[in-house]
């Protein structure tokens, strides 16, 4: 990003930056001293609490507002893990960052946590937690999550005109059965795009290409923890492979999800670049890539998620006479991704994630 020269003269003391109020969620001593110290020395964070363990975070969560939790996995009475259900219950719309040295590359932990509902994980280090790199990824995401709009009692469909203009139900009547389905989803979508899946019917064939922005050595666990839990084949996709119905395709965190096409034969195609967009794997790549095989046949749905990955993609799909269906504000942890679809009228419906399973189940029916 170009800035101004004359920016770099500005005294940012002499800022006012938002304060984004922060939870530390941890068993040890030395831990809560370190992470502490790290939000308290920037400027625009402010340390709310430090919790000894789970439920002294449960019982401070319920008196309490705070925009960022920081919570380890690892610890006594109860782990991270296992209260993670009630601390978002608790959490009044705080966004939940997994801290803990279980959150490693091999990647279960992770995913878990994930699908559970936190909105990103972070390795902690060990002895070196005060590695540079450690402290400046921590502040990264602190900022990112901490930033963003936070969710409150008023639908935001009644209060924003572009958002009411757009047609909104609990049902949509899809007329023709797709040949392929497309999901897309960032911060906070895994759950969401979990018990959407796990509610299709075993009648819908067409395969599933699914984008979701994770760490590449995540990947691989997610696909069998998917595999899993719907007992639908599920795996990362590989470059050249033929489509299969039935199948479930998951991007490589590294590649782009894209598809050739050779008489009625359509091949999984990886590629490294894709110059219409900075994420990778990108749901946009996907999307236009599937809108110029899939044509009118294809069928996407947008889950939660920061920023605007999918908005090209969403107008190729348009043009191609598909339909892009988002998923609704209430219950998405971030509404960037689908809120950029919807605000465009691109969306042919907005929906929860059990509303979008029974539309696609009964696609196709009279």
């Amino acid at each position: 990003m170009r800035l101004d020269q004359s920016s770099q003269f500005i005294n940012p003391t002499s800022i006012a930056p938002k304060s984004i109020k922060v939870m530390v969620v941890d068993d040890s001593a030395v831990a809560r001293a370190v992470l502490g110290s790290i939000i308290e020395r920037e400027l625009d964070f402010q340390l709310e609490h430090s919790a000894l363990n789970s439920m002294d975070a449960i019982e401070y969560l319920s008196h309490n507002m705070v925009d960022i939790i920081l919570l380890d996995i690892e610890m006594p009475q109860r782990s991270g893990i296992d209260a993670l259900p009630d601390i978002i219950e608790k959490a009044n719309g705080a966004r939940i960052l997994v801290v803990s040295s279980q959150a490693d590359e091999e990647g279960p932990i992770a995913v878990k946590a994930l699908s559970l509902g936190a909105c990103d994980t972070l390795m902690k280090p060990g002895k070196t937690v005060l590695s540079g790199t450690f402290s400046k990824n921590l502040c990264e995401k602190v900022r990112s999550l901490g930033n963003l709009p936070k969710k409150n009692s008023k639908n935001i469909l009644s209060t924003d005109p572009r958002i009411a203009a757009t047609k909104v139900k609990s049902f949509y009547k899809i007329d023709e059965e797709p040949m392929a389905i497309f999901i897309g989803g960032s911060t906070g979508a895994i759950p969401p795009i979990i018990e959407f899946l796990r509610s299709i019917e075993g009648h819908v064939n067409a395969p599933i290409f699914l984008t979701q922005h994770l760490p590449s050595e995540f990947l691989s666990f997610f696909a069998k923890q998917l595999e899993h839990s719907l007992g639908r084949a599920c795996k990362v996709a590989e470059d050249n492979e033929a489509v299969r119905d039935k199948m479930i395709y998951v991007a490589p965190g590294d590649k782009h999800l894209q598809f050739v096409k050779e008489g009625k034969r359509i091949d999984i195609k990886l590629t490294d670049h894709f110059e219409m967009t900075h994420y990778r794997p990108s749901v946009d790549a996907m999307l236009m890539s599937g809108a110029n095989v899939y044509g009118a046949d294809a069928l996407a749905f947008i889950f939660s998620g920061m920023g605007r990955d999918g908005e090209i993609g969403a107008q190729s799909l348009i043009a191609a006479r598909s339909k892009i269906i988002v998923q609704d504000y209430e219950t998405s942890v971030i509404w960037g991704m689908p809120g950029t679809i919807a605000r465009q009228n691109m969306a042919a419906a907005i929906l929860n994630p059990m509303e979008m399973a029974t539309s696609l189940n009964k696609a196709g029916q009279p």
